[in-house]
């Protein structure tokens, strides 16, 4: 872990960064029901945890809300894109957590570290923002797509 201390403009990128792929995923891979099938801006909250560790967290975590709240608007509700930048931030989050946790290094150098990464971010993580993800969409979507359903397109 690199574990360096953040400028303000990390935080600024980490808006700009988060907000970009937030309308790329809202707008190029929604399905019809309103969820993105692609969602890098996480990406970009996981990056900022495993780069600067926990200083700062606070800063980051009200950058991604702010960008995710700033992208979903012209498609959400804002109580819907709170909730949705909630839990994207929370999965962001746990998997930061879990690669800390398993001794993850930042720059794979070492076999290792392949089946970590998969475990803690797109295995663990992801599924635990599944959970609550795909209750949001039932809560505010319903419509013909079962709870299920949108928690499998979500993980």
């Amino acid at each position: 872990m690199t574990n360096r201390e953040p400028r303000w403009t990390d935080i600024a990128l980490v808006f700009v960064l988060y907000y970009l792929g937030a309308r790329m995923g809202v707008s190029f891979t929604t399905m019809p029901e309103g969820i993105a099938i692609l969602w890098p801006p996480n990406a970009v909250v996981l990056a900022a945890c495993l780069l600067f560790g926990w200083r700062r967290y606070p800063a980051v975590a009200v950058a991604a809300l702010s960008a995710e709240v700033a992208a979903d608007l012209p498609t959400f509700p804002l109580v819907e894109a709170l909730s949705f930048g909630l839990v994207n931030l929370g999965e962001a989050t746990l998997a930061a957590s879990l690669l800390r946790r398993l001794r993850f290094n930042v720059r794979f150098q070492c076999l290792a570290d392949v089946p970590k990464f998969l475990m803690g971010g797109p295995l663990l993580g992801s599924l635990a923002a599944a959970i609550p993800g795909a209750w949001i969409y039932v809560q505010f979507r319903g419509g013909e797509t079962p709870y299920l359903e949108f928690m499998r397109i979500w993980w």
